[in-house]
């Protein structure tokens, strides 16, 4: 991706094109076959809430406790396939490429994303991204976390496994993303942070809901 301090402009992507990619009219319903694909001919797929109530069930009767490790792990597949969509929905529509995209433009896009497909109201914080390897990410009215917020646990396991694949492959680099705080557990909002595996596994050691957001920020700041 292209970075802010460059001399060159980057391209940045207008209102009407992300209007485009992402209104309805951007997608085909075929009744008979009981699909919807985009322009770009990648499948739509609307998840109700009975079904993520089932999944959840299933989930945590056949495994257990690595319930959470199976959905993110389907958010890492699924997270490839995001940016696999999104290169091609641009390429059709504003023949350019993700990677060439300005920072903010590609974030725009990544938030209307998760916005027009219903998994929440995405916000990502740049703020520690060049001076400590950090990206925030703040998810308001979360599906998994909406839907299941009568299990008082953190549940968007596989919003992280999303997140996590999308930036490593953006950026080229391996990194990790571990949720920090969920919506209904007296926060607004789910967040989650991104950074290198050693230190988001380091971060997994510490009892995190004793500490607020800015709290386990500044912890990982200082971990090298």
């Amino acid at each position: 991706m292209t970075t802010m301090n460059e001399t060159t402009p980057a391209p940045q992507l207008s209102s009407d094109l992300l209007k485009m990619l992402f209104s309805i009219e951007g997608q085909t319903f075929d009744m008979e076959k009981g699909t919807v694909v985009t322009n770009a001919d990648s499948r739509v797929i609307y998840l109700s809430s009975d079904m993520i109530h089932s999944i959840y069930d299933t989930l945590k009767y056949e495994a257990g406790d690595a319930w959470s490790l199976i959905l993110k792990n389907c958010g890492v597949v699924w997270g490839k396939r995001i940016n696999r969509s999104l290169e091609k929905e641009l390429q059709l529509e504003g023949r350019q490429q993700v990677g060439s995209l300005a920072v903010d433009s590609y974030l725009k896009l990544l938030e209307s994303y998760f916005s027009s497909h219903g998994w929440g109201k995405l916000r990502i914080y740049m703020d520690d991204a060049e001076s400590h390897g950090i990206v925030r990410v703040s998810l308001l009215n979360s599906l998994f976390a909406q839907t299941l917020k009568d299990k008082h646990e953190p549940v968007d396991f596989m919003i992280a496994g999303m997140l996590q694949s999308i930036f490593s492959d953006i950026s080229s680099y391996d990194l990790r993303c571990i949720q920090v705080s969920y919506q209904y557990s007296g926060n607004n909002c789910s967040e989650f942070l991104i950074s290198g595996p050693a230190r988001i596994a380091a971060l997994e050691q510490v009892q995190l809901h004793d500490l607020s957001i800015d709290d386990v920020l500044a912890q990982l700041r200082v971990t090298g």
